[in-house]
């Protein structure tokens, strides 16, 4: 079951509060402002077929491969996968993709303009239970005020 919190200026919905980090919501709300972190890689989707998905998980193996473990590495690719899939089936173009280097893991988060709440079905194997379970439930939506970002945290913990 997935609960609603509402935090801030964002409307963000996690799986349990413990999944919601502020570090995270004053990230995407500086992106939100116009503000792009040095921290941070935004990585526009080509288009919005489920065709360039296999594109943007070549480009993020080849931005994380030199700071991750290849085990990181996959665990990255298959979230942004997931994310990536559902911004272009289930929300509204244009669609981006966020990945943020933190000292213990990464942040990928996915921008659509959808007003939409995801939420995992009750599918074992459907792609936001994918996430939250190489997340250990570390994700959760954001949204700002042009639509939202979906993210998760990927790393240690994970």
């Amino acid at each position: 079951m997935v609960d609603d919190h509402l935090v801030g200026d964002g409307d963000v919905t996690c799986d349990s509060v413990d999944s919601f980090d502020e570090d995270i919501e004053q990230l995407l709300d500086d992106i939100d402002r116009g503000h792009r972190p040095t921290s941070a890689v935004i990585i526009p989707v080509p288009s919005v077929a489920t065709t360039s998905v296999a594109e943007v998980r070549s480009t993020v193996r080849d931005v994380v491969s030199a700071a991750l473990a290849p085990g990181q590495v996959f665990d990255v690719q298959l979230v942004t996968s997931e994310l990536i899939t559902n911004a272009i089936v289930h929300g509204e173009p244009p669609v981006r993709l966020l990945l943020h280097e933190g000292p213990a893991d990464v942040v990928v988060a996915v921008f659509d303009r959808s007003s939409g709440r995801p939420r995992p079905d009750g599918d074992p194997i459907g792609g936001l239970r994918i996430v939250a379970d190489v997340a250990n439930e570390r994700w959760g939506v954001w949204r700002g005020r042009g639509g939202k970002w979906v993210w998760a945290r990927v790393g240690s913990g994970s």
